[in-house]
């Protein structure tokens, strides 16, 4: 009887024993996780202020705030894979190594292209309508913005929806008609602002 009962007592010890080994690894798995999620929160913070050189955020102004697409460089005069932009016209996303002068352009500026310019910091105003009056405006408009022509093109984006789009990094104003106002607080609040590191000023 004596001998049952220690035999029994032994399982019971050898049971409690494992049930405890098994929470302390239950435990440690646990840790481990915790420990990899905070890892990889940290690693992205580290790796996002590197790929921005730590630099400060884009101003709650005027406009539609878009998610960044990224900032893939695709060789010179390579179109972007379909899907590569989140709005038309874009305001991130794969772009061409080129930067375009400041200025107006009586021709359409390739998105591959103008997304360069909004990574430089510009403030891109582009237009569906050939009206000569319209056209004439924005001109006008832009001509007078403190430090014109650094940081602003203009150009016809004959595709889009809207009559006149204006685009900065991860900002889109749409307009179905002129506002003077609105188009003057998008530009001088964004144009300038660098995102990336080592960014050359102006033109």
């Amino acid at each position: 009887m004596t001998t049952k009962k220690t035999a029994r007592d032994k399982r019971r010890e050898e049971r409690r024993k494992r049930n405890k080994r098994n929470g302390y690894i239950a435990i440690a798995g646990i840790l481990m996780v915790v420990v990899g999620v905070v890892g990889l929160v940290v690693w992205q913070i580290v790796r996002n202020n590197s790929l921005n050189g730590g630099l400060p955020p884009i101003p709650n102004g005027p406009g539609e705030k878009l998610a960044d697409r990224g900032h893939l460089h695709i060789p010179q005069g390579r179109a972007a894979f379909a899907g590569s932009y989140n709005s038309v016209p874009p305001t991130s996303g794969p772009h061409w190594p080129s930067v375009l002068p400041c200025g107006i352009y009586d021709t359409p500026i390739p998105n591959e292209q103008q997304v360069h310019n909004l990574e430089h910091g510009f403030v891109v105003v582009q237009y569906k309508s050939s009206d000569p009056a319209l056209v004439g405006q924005l001109r006008s408009i832009g001509e007078s913005i403190p430090g014109y022509p650094n940081y602003l093109l203009m150009a016809p984006y004959p595709t889009m929806d809207s009559a006149i789009a204006i685009t900065a990094w991860q900002r889109l104003l749409r307009m179905d008609s002129l506002d003077e106002q609105a188009l003057r607080s998008f530009i001088t609040t964004y144009k300038g602002i660098p995102h990336e590191q080592g960014m050359p000023t102006g033109c």
